[in-house]
């Protein structure tokens, strides 16, 4: 950083917060018992606050914005009274600042000084609540985030940090009197980034639909801003708002948590419904449309939500799965097919073990072919060569919906395109597919081993047919489900499916098995409620 930059960064102090704001998202339980014993623990990762290495040298950048963006003041809330906080906080204040109080690089990076911005001004009665030459001491270093984070913002990766940076910048716009930032630059990040963290058809860069509810909790963060100063939202979080709200629509199972897209978990339902209970309307005509990677169907009592999107790009997920084509299906608030998911959206972790594995396509409920992840899958890395290219057709028949999709993440290696065709019929009652080997491209193609697989929740009883040609499942409130397979062997195998909490639980699947030729594959199966 300059020194002219520090400079102008340095060229005001503020006098006041003219309000103060309660945190509408509720701290961590898990996370707060921690604080208690002076750690600050999140997604599996820990900061011992007595050893006073903020540096954090070992940790990985998500959980440095973390500790740094002062995330944590959020569980600190929930695990003390507030006269307790603010009697624990405050040598921990005094230690950071100690080491951070001037703008360097670590802690100063936009997002982390946004964050810090923010949860600084929704938790100023802990803060704050010191002498006054303290306090001014804290609202300087204050006012210096938040501008730090409205001259920077702009610079950070597109998606979450940017709007991290921007709620800092608003928060300060609206709250800080006599040296915040400017609202017209307030707004110009808010649209920055609401264009790069959610898509125009309502799912979020990162393809993951749990990040849909940091973008609500945000927006709802800075509604509270903007109703204590007596304004209204501004178009641009507005138009966020309606957006993110009509994509976590239209990525709900039947019993109100999430598809597990790309890493995102499933998530509480209480936690989804307390998002969309805020102030807010859902933007019509968006969500699983022709146009988005989510394709929903649904007739009856039954939801099935298709993949049918490319995968993200590294900078918007840097943990996203090979599960192109992969579906999920619920019968009323029972899910049946799944994937096996993964621990995004979390403030707890995922078992190290797993992290690796869960991005595999043999994780995900579509078809993998000779036991090859559709695009390269390295442990700590995101998504190498494969899937390109995903194109879909959607199919609004009188008698049902149909939705085809095809992707090109074995066309290097084997020479194929997949092509799969889903169908919901017009009672819900029966789903139609239909997988497809498409030769494509130069590559000389040969025989190969494929699997169809059915990843089932858990709790769910399995009967194989004696034909090898289907399985009958029986959810826990009696449902009766039919699978039948035209092509190739049905069997039963072990799987996974990580659950609300982050927790690995054990369940089964069904393998449709059979090998492809050299010139292409097709393959029928449905499945049919049978009471």
């Amino acid at each position: 950083m300059s020194l002219l930059e520090r400079f102008g960064l340095k060229r005001r102090v503020p006098l006041r917060l003219v309000a103060t704001l309660g945190d509408p998202v509720p701290g961590d339980a898990e996370a707060a018992r921690a604080l208690l014993k002076g750690e600050i623990v999140w997604r599996g990762e820990r900061f011992v606050l007595r050893s006073g290495d903020w540096d954090l040298p070992s940790a990985s950048e998500a959980f440095r914005t973390h500790v740094h963006g002062f995330a944590w003041l959020r569980d600190l809330a929930a695990a003390m009274r507030p006269d307790e906080a603010t009697e624990f906080l405050s040598p921990i204040l005094d230690g950071w600042l100690s080491r951070y109080g001037d703008p360097g690089d670590l802690a100063w990076r936009a997002d982390r000084a946004g964050l810090r911005a923010a949860f600084w001004i929704l938790h100023a009665p802990l803060v704050l609540n010191t002498d006054a030459e303290r306090r001014k001491t804290l609202l300087k270093t204050l006012v210096m985030s938040a501008l730090h984070a409205e001259r920077t913002g702009s610079k950070l990766p597109r998606g979450m940090p940017r709007l991290h940076a921007a709620a800092g910048v608003t928060l300060g716009a609206l709250l800080i009197d006599g040296g915040g930032p400017a609202p017209k630059r307030a707004e110009k990040l808010q649209a920055d980034a609401a264009e790069s963290t959610v898509l125009p058809h309502g799912l979020p860069a990162s393809r993951a639909p749990a990040d849909l509810l940091a973008v609500l909790e945000w927006v709802q963060v800075c509604r509270l801003a903007y109703q204590a100063v007596r304004e209204p939202l501004s178009p641009p979080l507005e138009e966020l708002d309606a957006r993110a709200r009509a994509g976590l629509k239209a990525a709900r199972l039947g019993d109100g948590r999430l598809t597990a897209l790309h890493g995102g978990n499933i998530c509480r339902r209480s936690r989804i419904d307390h998002a969309l209970g805020w102030p807010g309307q859902a933007q019509r005509g968006i969500g699983a449309g022709a146009d988005s990677g989510l394709q929903r169907l649904e007739n009856g009592r039954t939801v099935l939500l298709f993949d049918a999107g490319p995968p993200p790009e590294p900078a918007d997920n840097e943990a996203a799965h090979a599960g192109a084509l992969a579906f999920e299906m619920s019968d009323e608030a029972e899910r049946v097919i799944v994937n096996v998911g993964g621990d995004r959206g979390l403030r707890g972790a995922l078992d190290a073990r797993l992290k690796t594995p869960v991005r595999y396509s043999a994780a995900h409920s579509t078809l993998i072919l000779a036991d090859t992840n559709q695009s390269a899958v390295a442990r700590g890395e995101p998504l190498g060569a494969g899937v390109d290219t995903v194109s879909v057709e959607r199919e609004d028949e009188d008698n049902g919906l149909r939705v085809t999709a095809t992707h090109d993440g074995y066309r290097a290696a084997f020479g194929f395109l997949h092509e799969r065709a889903l169908r919901l019929s017009e009672t819900g009652r029966e789903i139609e597919g239909v997988d497809r080997l498409i030769p494509a491209g130069r590559k000389r193609r040969r025989a190969a081993e494929l699997a169809i697989r059915f990843h089932l929740a858990p709790g769910l009883d399995i009967t194989p047919t004696a034909d090898l040609r289907g399985a009958l499942v029986r959810t826990r409130s009696g449902a009766l489900w039919q699978l039948k397979t035209d092509s190739g062997t049905v069997s039963v195998d072990d799987s996974l499916w990580i659950g609300e909490e982050g927790r690995a639980i054990r369940t089964r699947q069904l393998v449709v098995s059979d090998e492809a030729p050299a010139d292409g594959w097709s393959g029928r199966w449905t499945f049919r409620k049978m009471g």
